[in-house]
């Protein structure tokens, strides 16, 4: 219960800092959390440390100056923020830091995923920061979380980028930050186009073996076992027709690091066995050699398919199944976190016209809610980006309308508003406030349609406030914020409580 108050509780503050979940890159996302910051703090300066950048941020007098610090001088920020209360000569080696040198000492908030603090907010002085700036601190907290991931991911030499205010994706980021550091294989499930690499990667960032090798194989794009079992093991030269050169396998090139076998559930009964012994005994032997060689790897799978369900069935391997998934991660389809479909359109939109050096394109809310509320994604965030790729070539102008989205399936649901959106709060766990009262005020929901759900859920709850809240996934401390807002836009129900 207190885990469902907390994630409705970040959920709900997600929704009140809108402007913070689709900010690229770090230095932009920065400059506006220090904005909220200083709102928060009531007066500034307000700073910001992010360790795995090396960089502090100041904002004073309505100006924000970053400055990268050295090494030395960032392990040291870190170690001393962890206390609650910092003298101020001690934040002196940063040059941004002088700012605070009148005020004595400095309030360190820290911005955690689970309990690893991975930023700062300091204010001047010495008192408590108020409810909402801690609360801003643990929200920063996931979203830098996700900077983190982004620019380590950035080093293997591929670009992503995790959006997205929903509570499935908190849960997901807690996962990825539970489970890295050990030495266990993990299991990644998630339909086709849900990401599951990108995930596979933060995992191995994130981890000790960071600084190694992230080998990744496809277990369904090789057409037979004698190509996979090449491709896994290697080969020494002359081992057959062809084989001119040794070959070193991608277990061997995955040594002190991890290798990801994407789509595990294709693999033939043969390779599952070949798999198995490697796990067991931590060696391979490459195709005509007589010696093993030892290996050390981490693995991480990833599946589609219920392979729990593949073992009864007898096409999974039951041993393989329990040494590959001590622990499990599972990404969330598309339509079960619709609440992030704009902000991925947004970025999705921003890149492909980054990347192609064209003027950008925008969606009408028309559309917006098309793609939200009036599609099941099949396939997943890559249906949407593919989407959008060609609504963005397709519009004329700068606008990007419903006419001119095709979806795969070639047509559009029905729309049903109000039950779509108890749906997404009763169904899927997210608040009021993201779901009616932010699309509300941006005019992208009509007042007799926040009516119509108010009075479908007020006859669900037996005509009582208290309970209606409740029922919308709010916390009790929101009541009074509710009715004022019930009340100032005309829906006044009578409070049978």
């Amino acid at each position: 219960m207190v885990e469902e108050e907390s994630e409705l509780r970040i959920s709900a503050l997600a929704s009140s800092f809108p402007d913070l979940v689709e900010l690229f890159p770090l230095c932009t996302f920065i400059e506006a959390l220090l904005e909220h910051a200083e709102k928060a703090a009531g007066t500034g300066p307000v700073a910001c440390h992010v360790p795995f950048s090396r960089q502090i941020a100041v904002r004073r007098q309505g100006r924000t100056r970053v400055e990268t610090i050295d090494e030395d001088l960032n392990s040291q920020l870190f170690e001393t923020l962890q206390s609650d209360v910092v003298e101020a000569r001690h934040l002196r080696g940063a040059e941004s830091c002088d700012v605070f040198a009148d005020f004595g000492t400095v309030r360190s908030a820290p911005c955690t995923i689970l309990s690893r603090p991975v930023g700062f907010l300091l204010t001047p002085g010495s008192n408590t920061p108020g409810p909402r700036l801690q609360f801003l601190a643990r929200l920063a907290g996931y979203y830098l979380h996700r900077h983190e991931i982004e620019v380590s991911i950035e080093r293997l030499g591929a670009k992503v980028m995790i959006m997205g205010c929903s509570p499935a994706m908190f849960r997901l980021q807690e996962a990825i930050e539970r489970f890295s550091p050990l030495r266990e294989p993990v299991l990644i499930l998630g339909e086709s186009g849900s990401g599951k690499e990108i995930f596979a990667q933060a995992v191995h960032v994130l981890s000790p073996r960071r600084n190694g090798p992230f080998v990744s194989v496809n277990c369904g794009a090789t057409p037979s076992d004698n190509l996979l079992q090449d491709e896994f093991f290697g080969h020494e030269r002359g081992a057959f027709t062809g084989a001119m050169f040794a070959k070193e396998g991608c277990c061997r090139q995955a040594h002190g690091g991890s290798l990801f076998l994407d789509e595990i559930g294709e693999m033939s009964h043969e390779m599952q066995t070949l798999l198995l012994r490697t796990l067991t005994t931590g060696e391979v032997r490459r195709i005509g050699s007589q010696s093993p060689t030892t290996v050390d790897i981490r693995i991480i799978s990833a599946t589609h398919k219920d392979l729990h369900e593949a073992t009864g069935k007898r096409t999974f391997r039951r041993d393989l199944y329990y040494r590959i998934s001590p622990f499990q991660i599972h990404v969330p389809p598309l339509r079960d976190r619709r609440a992030d479909i704009r902000h991925l359109a947004r970025y999705f939109l921003f890149h492909f016209a980054e990347v192609n050096r064209l003027p950008s394109k925008y969606l009408t809310p028309a559309a917006v809610h098309a793609l939200e509320q009036r599609y099941s994604w099949p396939g997943n965030v890559r249906e949407l980006e593919n989407l959008l790729m060609r609504a963005f070539v397709t519009a004329p102008g700068t606008e990007i309308d419903v006419e001119h989205l095709e979806p795969d399936s070639g047509e559009w649901h029905p729309s049903d508003v109000p039950h779509d959106l108890l749906g997404e709060i009763r169904d899927r766990g997210q608040s009021f406030w993201e779901v009616i009262h932010g699309p509300f005020m941006r005019r992208e929901l009509r007042r007799d349609e926040v009516a119509q759900v108010i009075h479908e859920s007020l006859g669900r709850c037996g005509g009582r406030l208290k309970a209606l809240a409740a029922y919308l996934n709010l916390p009790p401390e929101d009541y009074a914020r509710f009715v004022s807002f019930l009340h100032r836009h005309g829906l006044r129900f009578r409070d049978l409580d």
